[in-house]
């Protein structure tokens, strides 16, 4: 296994040059349709860098990319580092006013798209020079381009956009020494090496791209792209096909291509050796799942924000445990990751079982979010000189030192006096209903807040009032009654985000519509936009 071979590098740009001389016809990635070898892959990222450079993309300047699933975005973000750039992936169907926000803030000098999506946002894109996915795949190899164009490890390498609370995203900037750094303390968990293959699941925009794309490319492991829609059969069947080693996705996505886990019989996984799993809570018996029916492979519950290069601490799972109901720890730090606890005034906290919020330090950290000087100041903590993020989770220590997840700071709530973390409230919801995934927030209702649930499925499910209703007395079993839900709401196929997470803040923000318009205590949907009422 290659655990540390990123030290020396100085940019991303070249992560798969030394593949490429000592493995040049294995293959580098594929999505079905087209594929390179890492010789290809090398030449084709020289030959995008070129092309920048002749288009007079410099050191510093942003490239604007919109990330479809081919396999051409890889040569194109390798050669934008090669050129010196920064490579800035955006969601391929965001609306026009969003791309006219994202131009305007990161003003980039060049646009990466197919020829389909450049004449159709022509008029907020067409002043910015362009070049397409289809001329990509047809550019001619050229003479060895100057490497890496002089850049270091302190150079941005990527700025990747998460929602913002204040209404525009945010674009966290992240340095080549950074993901770097990521890449070989990751690895130390993951074991990739040259004759692993992964599966991507995650779209480019979203930060698991890095993890799942070019993390194992760095280490000469193939990587096979998965189409935008995570249909469980084609993700099986091309696990299968191309003899898949490592499975990274999301908790929703896992427990997507998992099923009722039947479907996972039915296909020679026999290659596999490790699922990485995290971004939201992974249900037990998702994990437990994989665990019995393909004994010696191991399962990674990850944390870690977008902000500290998408993985900090990981909990490795080898065996089933058939009985566990609790949630599993999001574990120990990486080793290059630094933990700290702190409670509300600010100190350190050590004890077991003692709730703070968790600051994490290192060198994964980003450098700031891209032109928003005095949120990067208030994400950031000084703290006996060293610089830590603040996450906003809410964690504490158990007896063997790792940490368990007990939400989020800004998901505990005051009801009557009482503190409640909805995080607790969420966990019951899941336990009782075995959905896909839930979110809890509050909703108002006679200008009171109550607190109220909605529960993910991917489809098939008949549901209605009376067994919401079931639902809610289950939940009265496990919660005092303050903290059970007034209104639940069910959605079957809705409310979900490009990158695989579910949207709370639109599912709440339609719920509460709802809510305002009815006096019902149960609600459906189906995929639309709003809630339907539900007879109790």
């Amino acid at each position: 296994m290659n655990e540390i071979c990123n030290a020396d590098m100085q940019t991303l740009g070249g992560i798969v040059r030394r593949w490429a001389l000592s493995q040049p016809d294995t293959l580098a990635v594929t999505d079905g349709r087209n594929a390179l070898s890492f010789s290809e892959l090398e030449r084709k990222a020289v030959a995008v860098a070129y092309r920048l450079a002749a288009s007079g993309v410099a050191r510093g300047d942003r490239v604007l990319v919109l990330a479809e699933k081919t396999t051409e975005i890889v040569p194109a973000a390798i050669g934008i580092w090669k050129a010196g750039a920064i490579y800035v992936p955006v969601d391929v169907s965001s609306p026009a006013g969003r791309l006219a926000w994202l131009r305007d803030s990161i003003r980039p000098a060049l646009v990466i798209a197919t020829e389909v999506q450049l004449a159709a946002h022509k008029d907020t894109l067409g002043s910015i020079r362009a070049l397409s996915f289809e001329g990509i795949r047809t550019l001619e190899p050229v003479d060895d381009f100057p490497e890496e164009q002089g850049g270091s490890r302190s150079d941005t390498a990527y700025i990747l956009h998460t929602s913002g609370s204040t209404g525009t995203p945010k674009g966290v900037v992240m340095s080549h020494g950074a993901v770097l750094t990521y890449f070989d303390g990751h690895n130390r968990v993951l074991g990739f090496d040259a004759q692993s293959r992964c599966l991507n699941n995650a779209p480019f925009h979203f930060d698991v791209s890095i993890q799942d794309t070019f993390l194992p490319l760095s280490f000469g492991a193939g990587v096979v792209l998965t189409p935008g829609l995570p249909l469980q059969p084609l993700l099986l069947k091309r696990m299968e096909d191309y003899r898949i080693t490592h499975l990274i996705a999301v908790a929703t996505v896992l427990r997507l291509i998992t099923g009722d886990g039947s479907a996972l019989g039915r296909h020679d996984l026999g290659a596999l050796r490790v699922v990485m799993t995290g971004a939201e809570v992974c249900d037990v018996k998702v994990i437990n799942e994989w665990l019995q029916r393909y004994p010696g492979i191991r399962v990674i519950n990850g944390y870690g924000p977008t902000e500290v290069n998408s993985i900090s601490l990981v909990h490795v799972i080898e065996q089933a445990e058939e009985g566990r109901t609790e949630f599993y720890p999001i574990g120990r730090a990486l080793p290059t990751v630094r933990t700290l606890l702190v409670n509300e005034q600010g100190a350190s906290i050590v004890a077991p079982g003692v709730t703070g919020e968790l600051l994490l330090g290192g060198p994964q950290l980003m450098d700031g979010y891209w032109d928003k000087p005095e949120e990067t100041a208030a994400a950031f903590a000084d703290i006996a000189g060293e610089r830590y993020y603040r996450t906003g989770d809410l964690c504490h220590y158990l007896a063997n030192g790792e940490l368990q997840f007990d939400g989020r700071r800004d998901h505990e709530v005051k009801l009557s006096g009482r503190r409640i973390n909805l995080t607790e409230v969420q966990a019951a919801l899941l336990r009782v209903t075995e959905a896909d995934n839930a979110v809890v927030g509050l909703v108002e209702r006679d200008g009171q807040p109550v607190i109220a649930g909605v529960v993910f499925y991917a489809g098939g499910n008949a549901w209605s009032g009376a067994r919401l209703e079931s639902v809610r007395r289950e939940i009265a079993n496990l919660l005092p009654p303050y903290m059970c839900p007034r209104v639940l709401a069910v959605t079957e196929g809705g409310f979900m985000m490009s990158s695989g997470k579910a949207d709370r803040k639109g599912a709440l923000q339609a719920l509460q519509q709802a809510v305002s318009g009815s006096r019902a205590s149960y609600f459906n949907n189906r995929g639309a936009a709003s809630f339907d009422a539900l007879a109790a």
